[in-house]
Protein backbone atom coordinates (compact mmCIF):
# COMPACT_ATOMS: atom_id res chain seq x y z
CA UNK A 1 0.00 0.00 0.00
CA UNK A 2 2.79 1.86 0.64
CA UNK A 3 4.98 1.84 -2.17
CA UNK A 4 2.54 1.40 -5.12
CA UNK A 5 1.80 4.64 -6.90
CA UNK A 6 -1.88 5.28 -6.93
CA UNK A 7 -2.75 4.84 -10.41
CA UNK A 8 -2.81 0.85 -9.46
CA UNK A 9 -5.80 0.54 -8.01
CA UNK A 10 -6.42 -3.09 -8.63
CA UNK A 11 -2.66 -4.14 -6.82
CA UNK A 12 -3.18 -1.95 -4.53
CA UNK A 13 -6.80 -3.85 -3.61
CA UNK A 14 -4.66 -6.99 -3.89
CA UNK A 15 -2.34 -5.62 -0.58
CA UNK A 16 -5.57 -4.50 1.17
CA UNK A 17 -6.69 -8.01 0.83
CA UNK A 18 -3.72 -9.69 1.46
CA UNK A 19 -2.61 -7.49 4.56
CA UNK A 20 -6.33 -7.41 6.07
CA UNK A 21 -6.08 -11.66 6.46
CA UNK A 22 -2.51 -11.40 7.65
CA UNK A 23 -2.65 -9.07 10.53
CA UNK A 24 -5.06 -11.06 12.25
CA UNK A 25 -1.89 -14.17 12.61
CA UNK A 26 -0.33 -12.43 15.34
CA UNK A 27 -3.50 -11.81 17.10
CA UNK A 28 -4.87 -15.17 17.08
CA UNK A 29 -1.28 -16.92 18.20
CA UNK A 30 -1.27 -14.02 21.00
CA UNK A 31 -4.64 -15.03 22.10
CA UNK A 32 -4.04 -18.61 21.74
CA UNK A 33 -0.90 -18.57 24.42
CA UNK A 34 -2.53 -16.26 26.93
CA UNK A 35 -4.34 -19.29 27.84
CA UNK A 36 -2.27 -22.11 26.85
CA UNK A 37 1.12 -20.80 28.67
CA UNK A 38 -0.54 -20.28 32.37
CA UNK A 39 -2.09 -22.05 34.59
CA UNK A 40 -4.16 -20.97 37.42
CA UNK A 41 -8.14 -20.28 37.31
CA UNK A 42 -7.12 -16.45 38.42
CA UNK A 43 -3.97 -15.88 36.44
CA UNK A 44 -5.76 -16.90 33.49
CA UNK A 45 -8.65 -14.62 33.75
CA UNK A 46 -6.46 -11.93 34.94
CA UNK A 47 -3.94 -12.36 31.69
CA UNK A 48 -7.13 -12.77 29.35
CA UNK A 49 -8.37 -8.91 30.45
CA UNK A 50 -5.27 -7.54 30.04
CA UNK A 51 -5.07 -9.20 26.89
CA UNK A 52 -8.85 -8.09 25.91
CA UNK A 53 -8.08 -4.47 27.59
CA UNK A 54 -4.91 -4.15 24.95
CA UNK A 55 -6.82 -5.14 22.45
CA UNK A 56 -9.52 -2.95 23.15
CA UNK A 57 -7.98 0.41 23.63
CA UNK A 58 -6.04 -0.50 20.22
CA UNK A 59 -9.61 -0.45 18.83
CA UNK A 60 -10.10 2.75 20.37
CA UNK A 61 -6.82 4.70 19.33
CA UNK A 62 -6.27 2.65 15.59
CA UNK A 63 -9.15 4.96 14.08
CA UNK A 64 -7.30 7.97 15.21
CA UNK A 65 -4.18 8.01 13.21
CA UNK A 66 -6.53 7.43 9.75
CA UNK A 67 -6.53 11.64 9.92
CA UNK A 68 -8.12 13.35 6.99
CA UNK A 69 -4.87 15.67 6.16
CA UNK A 70 -3.29 12.14 5.11
CA UNK A 71 -5.92 11.62 2.35
CA UNK A 72 -5.88 10.05 0.31
CA UNK A 73 -3.27 8.02 0.71
CA UNK A 74 -2.52 7.64 5.12
CA UNK A 75 1.12 6.88 4.58
CA UNK A 76 1.67 7.69 8.07
CA UNK A 77 -1.58 5.44 9.17
CA UNK A 78 -0.47 2.48 6.93
CA UNK A 79 3.12 2.52 8.15
CA UNK A 80 2.20 2.21 11.97
CA UNK A 81 -0.11 -0.10 10.98
CA UNK A 82 2.43 -2.50 9.52
CA UNK A 83 5.10 -1.50 11.75
CA UNK A 84 2.99 -2.56 14.89
CA UNK A 85 0.97 -5.47 13.12
CA UNK A 86 4.19 -7.16 11.49
CA UNK A 87 6.94 -6.24 13.28
CA UNK A 88 6.33 -5.01 16.70
CA UNK A 89 3.62 -7.99 17.25
CA UNK A 90 5.98 -10.59 15.79
CA UNK A 91 9.16 -9.48 17.98
CA UNK A 92 6.83 -9.34 21.45
CA UNK A 93 5.68 -12.91 20.40
CA UNK A 94 9.48 -13.74 19.72
CA UNK A 95 10.78 -12.43 22.84
CA UNK A 96 7.54 -14.87 24.96
CA UNK A 97 8.55 -18.21 22.82
CA UNK A 98 11.97 -17.91 24.04
CA UNK A 99 11.19 -17.03 27.39
CA UNK A 100 9.03 -20.08 27.80
CA UNK A 101 11.33 -22.09 25.70
CA UNK A 102 13.42 -21.67 28.32
CA UNK A 103 11.34 -21.59 31.48
CA UNK A 104 10.65 -24.97 29.59
CA UNK A 105 14.28 -26.68 29.16
CA UNK A 106 14.85 -25.76 32.85
CA UNK A 107 11.43 -27.47 34.07
CA UNK A 108 12.23 -30.33 32.01
CA UNK A 109 15.65 -30.71 33.49
CA UNK A 110 14.68 -30.37 37.29
CA UNK A 111 11.97 -33.25 36.31
CA UNK A 112 14.86 -35.29 35.10
CA UNK A 113 16.93 -34.56 38.20
CA UNK A 114 13.75 -35.96 40.33
CA UNK A 115 13.90 -39.57 41.97
CA UNK A 116 10.81 -41.61 40.60
CA UNK A 117 9.51 -41.42 44.17
CA UNK A 118 8.70 -37.55 44.09
CA UNK A 119 6.06 -37.27 41.51
CA UNK A 120 3.69 -34.34 40.94
CA UNK A 121 1.62 -34.42 44.29
CA UNK A 122 1.08 -31.22 46.52
CA UNK A 123 -0.63 -31.22 50.44
CA UNK A 124 -3.93 -29.15 51.39
CA UNK A 125 -4.63 -28.78 54.98
CA UNK A 126 -8.14 -29.61 56.64
CA UNK A 127 -10.11 -30.28 59.58
CA UNK A 128 -11.45 -33.89 59.83
CA UNK A 129 -14.66 -34.79 61.97
CA UNK A 130 -12.65 -34.17 65.08
CA UNK A 131 -11.73 -30.39 64.31
CA UNK A 132 -8.08 -31.73 64.24
CA UNK A 133 -5.48 -30.23 61.54
CA UNK A 134 -4.56 -32.36 59.47
CA UNK A 135 -2.36 -32.92 56.04
CA UNK A 136 -3.67 -34.69 53.23
CA UNK A 137 -1.84 -35.01 49.62
CA UNK A 138 -3.55 -34.15 46.67
CA UNK A 139 -2.26 -33.86 42.67
CA UNK A 140 -1.10 -30.66 41.71
CA UNK A 141 -3.88 -30.66 39.24
CA UNK A 142 -6.10 -30.12 42.17
CA UNK A 143 -4.54 -27.20 43.60
CA UNK A 144 -4.93 -24.48 40.91
CA UNK A 145 -1.22 -23.64 41.43
CA UNK A 146 -0.53 -20.71 38.69
CA UNK A 147 2.38 -22.07 36.21
CA UNK A 148 5.51 -20.17 38.11
CA UNK A 149 3.77 -22.12 41.73
CA UNK A 150 3.42 -25.37 39.80
CA UNK A 151 6.94 -26.60 38.37
CA UNK A 152 5.49 -30.00 36.68
CA UNK A 153 3.88 -27.16 34.20
CA UNK A 154 5.16 -27.28 30.62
Amino acid sequence: MLALDWSQQLEMLACLILAGHTYGLTYIIALGWTTSSTAGYTKKLTRNVMFMVGYSVGNLVSPQIWVPRDAPRYYGAWASQIIISWVGMPVILLVIHFILKRRNAERRAWIASLSDDECEEGEVEQLDENGNLEKRKVNLAMLDLTDLENKFFI
